[in-house]
């Protein structure tokens, strides 16, 4: 299946910048980076000139290399709908993607489903170890939209680390999170989908996925884990699929429990957070581990969860404060005591 993206050389434009959905109306005017796992090769381009969607590269990390920080370059995962081998769709990684270039953009070409987007970053099908983290963000300033990240190598012997954060003010932008994709994964305590790190603040989620219900969790994992003092990370309208069994039961939705894991406010608005007890699932005992320690607060406004039993852990519930459309008959606005549901 060929791509027919316009009868243009270069594409539509309107005054030099490609005319791509999925930015959000923003005109990133640097090099566009277009890249296709199957039909591309990387001597298509060169530093400063850009790629094509007629000859694009090859690899993620040949794009990355050619491209230039600082210049509003966006590199284009180009998807024919499907992750198949024989198809484009997957992009394999065989070594951490490591993104240091701030204002350095990344848009997947495909169908902006919230789930699954079939634009996606894996490691190898032969891959028999685990990459950690698979994607590591330490630049400033990036916007990433309309893509997936998995992992699900199915180690047994090591954590599945998906993606840390330790930059600031970048925007995620309906990208799923497909993290802790395999049992062997979903049974070590040290799993996580997302490590918000020293650095990393003020970053934004948009309609994003966190985690998946396909394989059952069966110890204390988490989804999102906060140190280092990170604020003003703010997650809007997302999901949070769990699906667990066992010793699962422990499995948090977001750890915050250190000395100084937070500082000043982390913001969860209008979030499902959803585990699937009705299809075979064991409840979750809690959705947040905090700590007394941690300085900061997390804000959880107007949010759902379902198949979780209560808001914060046992250990303390100090920085936990619940707001907007409150169940269970809690007050809004006040910190939830640990032992109410």
């Amino acid at each position: 299946m060929g791509y027919s993206y316009s009868d243009f050389p270069n594409g539509v434009t309107s005054f030099g910048v490609p005319l791509i959905g999925g930015l959000n109306g923003i005109p990133f005017t640097g090099n566009w980076w277009f890249v296709d796992a199957v039909t591309g090769s990387d001597g298509n381009a060169s530093a400063g000139t850009g790629a094509s969607p007629q000859a694009p590269l090859k690899t993620v990390a040949q794009a990355y290399s050619l491209a230039a920080e600082g210049n509003n370059d966006v590199i284009v995962l180009m998807s024919a709908n499907t992750t198949s081998s024989s198809a484009t769709g997957t992009f394999r990684l065989s070594s951490q993607l490591l993104w240091a270039k701030s204002a350095l953009h990344m848009v997947g070409m495909t169908a902006p489903t919230m789930i699954g987007q079939r634009a996606r970053l894996a490691p190898n099908n032969s891959d028999t170890t685990n990459i950690a983290d698979l994607f590591k963000v330490t630049a400033n300033g990036c916007f990433f939209s309309n893509f997936s990240i998995f992992q699900g190598i199915g180690q047994s012997s090591t954590a599945e680390q998906l993606c840390q954060i330790t930059g600031s003010r970048n925007a995620f932008v309906n990208v799923a999170f497909q993290g802790i994709g395999s049992a062997n994964g979903g049974g070590q305590t040290g799993s996580y989908v997302l490590y918000l790190n020293t650095g990393g603040d003020e970053n934004t989620f948009t309609n994003c996925q966190f985690g998946v219900d396909t394989v059952a969790r069966t110890a204390a994992c988490t989804t999102i884990k906060m140190r280092g003092g990170v604020t003003r990370n703010i997650f809007q309208n997302c999901v949070f699929p769990f699906y667990a069994t066992g010793s699962g039961s422990g499995t948090f939705a977001i750890d915050s429990n250190a000395t100084d894991a937070v500082d000043r406010f982390n913001w969860f608005k209008s979030c499902l957070f959803v585990n699937s007890v009705d299809s075979g699932g064991t409840a979750i005992t809690a959705l947040i581990s905090s700590s007394t320690l941690q300085a900061g607060v997390l804000v959880m406004d107007g949010c759902s969860i379902l198949g979780i039993t209560n808001y914060s852990a046992t250990n303390a519930d100090t920085g936990v404060y619940v707001t907007g459309s409150v169940p269970n008959g809690h007050t809004s606005g006040v910190a939830l005591k640990a032992a109410t549901s």
